[in-house]
């Protein structure tokens, strides 16, 4: 029961957090297209959980070349993954329309009960897919940096 409060504490501090830097980006660049603070959100992120692993490694005796490849594997390759959701997600993902709430979704049956049709993106590639496909695309890319610093 510990390690569930630990791990939900967690991910309410991160949300948190992640909604602060946002939402504090996006109020200084009114006016910026881009969304700046989801990318700030995102490299800080895989930073931190690659400084982890990189400490995890010096802890158990590794050098620090060694510990400083793991914080960039994962840092870049966690990004990339991350970017590559984003592509996917806003360009071929599985998009339905709810005729009565006038709103995308992911689900065939919104939750309003109401039966949702395609609005785009390939028929197969669902929100499942999308986040298996860059989960898969960002280990790629750590391993590949892993292997070559490692």
């Amino acid at each position: 029961m510990r390690n569930i409060l630990l791990v939900g504490a967690g991910g309410f501090a991160g949300s948190v957090l992640r909604y602060l830097i946002t939402a504090g980006t996006q109020k200084l660049l009114r006016d910026a297209f881009f969304p700046w603070g989801t990318l700030g959100v995102n490299v800080i992120g895989c930073f931190l959980i690659g400084l982890l692993g990189g400490l995890g490694g010096l802890v158990t005796g590794q050098e620090w070349g060694y510990a400083g490849g793991l914080v960039l594997a994962a840092t870049v390759g966690g990004l990339l993954g991350s970017l590559f959701d984003s592509f996917l997600g806003a360009t071929v993902q599985l998009i339905y329309w709810c005729d009565n709430c006038q709103k995308d979704t992911e689900r065939q049956v919104h939750r309003c009960g109401t039966e949702t049709r395609r609005l785009r993106g390939w028929f197969w590639l669902s929100n499942d897919w999308v986040n298996f496909s860059a989960s898969a695309f960002g280990a790629l890319v750590a391993t590949g940096i892993g292997s070559w610093f490692l």
